[in-house]
């Protein structure tokens, strides 16, 4: 059945951060700083298995919250007008910001990292579910799903690759 819109609900990205979240922020950025007071608007990269890029959009939903400004969305819709089928594929650009970054605005949030789970720090808590969306079929049932990073594996700049505990090596 072929995919009509996903719905990314960016309150629930980040799970660590401050103000739990990110916001989608569309806005144009005009090549001439300060660009972090800027946005980068919806962007289809590339497609495959005959999607046409020109049916795929995007609307955006919902006050960011935190430390967003105007402009600055909680939700985005991507709508796929010929419906998404299987063996299809799109790539797409968008600005993501923090909904609290440290700067004093909506900020810093671009890393694919910040859609999934994360660890807290220092207590090691792990909150494996991030960012989720809701995918609407061309028959109208709705499937939901959950970003989920791989927790554990890879370099991180606080405990490196993790064969230390970086913490008990200082203390």
């Amino acid at each position: 059945m072929p995919v009509s819109s996903i719905t990314f609900f960016g309150a629930g990205a980040s799970p660590t951060a401050l103000g739990n979240g990110i916001v989608f922020d569309p806005r144009p950025n005009t090549g001439v700083p300060p660009f972090r007071e800027q946005g980068f608007p919806f962007t289809v990269g590339g497609t495959s298995g005959g999607l046409n890029a020109g049916s795929v959009s995007a609307t955006f939903a919902g006050a960011g919250g935190g430390q967003s400004v105007a402009g600055q969305f909680r939700n985005m819709t991507v709508h796929f007008g010929q419906g998404l089928r299987k063996g299809q594929a799109v790539s797409f650009g968008v600005d993501r910001d923090l909904t609290v970054s440290g700067v004093g605005l909506a900020a810093e949030g671009n890393s694919a990292d910040e859609l999934g789970g994360a660890v807290s720090i220092p207590d090691g808590r792990v909150l494996r579910d991030g960012m989720r969306f809701k995918a609407v079929l061309a028959n109208g049932s709705v499937v939901r799903g959950v970003f989920r990073n791989d927790l554990g594996t890879g370099y991180t700049p606080v405990d490196g690759f993790g064969l230390l505990d970086a913490v008990a090596a200082v203390f």
